[in-house]
């Protein structure tokens, strides 16, 4: 949906003048209380935003700040910005808009609407256009080339909230669409769609759950009627949403999706324990077949401020997928922690953690903020080893 910005009540021009200018990543709107900005490093009101980057703020830059972001949001200006977006008070709806100003672009946010407290709070995150290079950008991992060799399996992408697994995925979608060597049919079934990507040399459909199909499983149905090379799934939480993945890969798919778990070995876990046991031996032998690579991220914050992803690799070969059809997922974890000392293809967080903070990139304070196990990085970091 596009939202000319003059549409919008007063306030509202405020708070996106706001984020433009400090580059906020999220944006969330409470009644009657002040805005509530999230940026790389600091997150807080307008107010506090400003004071900190300015230091000293004058109190005549200070009076500039927007009387609306210190007071807060009325009901009413929710309701009318509501009822720009199309959106009923009272509906819970995850949903995305362009930004525009006399129909300049400004911006892509993804918006989440939920009733709370007796009112409505709203969530926004900003989406920027610019879809990353995997290595040149992100610096993910090399492994991650080999996709464009593969024309099947499952590449799931994991961690938790805000750890850029969306923004991961958009730039192997990238990374697969401008092969010189390959032109391919590329479906996402996202909630809701983040990144737009431009048909160069592949051929992009994207279907955002709630606005272009019902579902999850929905959408990964329909899709697999239009004959893609390669399926993104937004998302898997539910066995139904999982069963549907696992088969889109199965049916001879190259197929895409993010968990939220801690840990590479975790996603494994995590998929076969959201089936009931007498589900789990089938699963476990579709799940050995197709996977072929899980990625754990999260986001760090370096010494010169900077935020980098962070990651831990399980590349799924013979012994991998034996232990799967067991469910020796113990077995896994070893098999990744073993991997660090053999300089083979996949590698544990805690791997990667030690060498940034033996290069100076990143304090040991951070990496312990960061880790699931801290024993381990402990370990590490007293013996110098990765």
């Amino acid at each position: 949906m596009k939202v000319q910005v003059e549409s919008l009540p007063e306030v509202f021009k405020e708070v996106f003048d706001f984020a433009h200018r400090y580059y906020a990543t999220d944006v969330y709107v409470k009644e009657d209380v002040p805005v509530f900005f999230k940026l790389i490093g600091i997150s807080g009101t307008a107010l506090k935003i400003a004071r900190f980057y300015d230091r000293e703020l004058p109190s005549s830059e200070e009076r500039e700040i927007s009387e609306y972001l210190k007071r807060g949001v009325t009901k009413g200006d929710v309701n009318g910005f509501l009822e720009v977006l199309r959106i009923q008070p009272g509906q819970e709806i995850d949903t995305s808009f362009t930004l525009l100003k006399n129909d300049k672009y400004l911006g892509r946010y993804r918006l989440n609407v939920a009733p709370a407290d007796g009112g409505t709070v709203l969530t926004m995150r900003r989406l920027f256009s610019y879809v990353p290079h995997f290595q040149d950008d992100l610096r993910l991992p090399e492994v991650l080339a080999e996709t464009r060799e593969w024309s099947s399996g499952l590449v799931v992408v994991t961690g938790p909230t805000g750890s850029g697994k969306s923004t991961t995925l958009a730039s192997i979608m990238r990374y697969l669409g401008e092969d010189a060597d390959k032109a391919r049919v590329i479906i996402t079934v996202e909630k809701p769609i983040e990144y737009v990507f431009e048909n160069k040399g592949a051929f992009f459909i994207q279907r955002e759950v709630g606005r272009d199909t019902e579902n999850f499983v929905s959408g990964i149905h329909n899709a697999l009627r239009q004959h893609p090379d390669v399926i993104y799934v937004g998302e898997s939480r539910t066995p139904e949403e999982i069963k549907a993945t696992l088969m889109a890969s199965e049916t001879g798919h190259l197929t895409f999706t993010t968990l939220h778990t801690a840990s590479a070995w975790g996603a494994i876990s995590r998929i076969i324990d959201v089936f009931p046991p007498d589900e789990q031996p089938q699963i476990k032998t579709i799940l050995a077949d197709q996977l072929r690579l899980v990625v754990a991220q999260r986001l760090i914050t370096t010494v010169d401020y900077a935020v980098r992803v962070v990651t831990e690799v399980l590349y799924v070969d013979e012994y991998v997928r034996q232990r799967i059809k067991e469910g020796d997922v113990k077995s896994i974890r070893e098999y990744v922690y073993k991997g660090d000392r053999e300089g083979r293809r996949w590698y544990s967080l805690n791997s990667e953690l030690t060498r940034l903070v033996q290069e100076g990139f990143v304090s040991p304070e951070t990496a312990f903020k960061v880790t699931y196990d801290p024993k381990d990085l402990k370990n590490r970091l007293g013996r110098g080893n990765v």
